[in-house]
């Protein structure tokens, strides 16, 4: 089993990088859109709303 910090750690890195995207689609940067998604689908897999 993972320890607890780093679970936390990587709740917040996964919600950074998708909310970072969120921010990026909406200045109509694209490409730093998918780079971002890409970096939360790398961090879980299962996490619908980045794809």
């Amino acid at each position: 089993m993972k320890p607890f910090y780093w679970l936390v750690y990587t709740f917040f890195v996964l919600y950074r990088d998708y909310n970072r995207g969120l921010a990026r689609r909406h200045l109509q940067d694209y490409e730093g859109t998918i780079e971002d998604y890409n970096q939360a689908i790398k961090i879980d897999p299962k996490y619908v709303k980045a794809y």
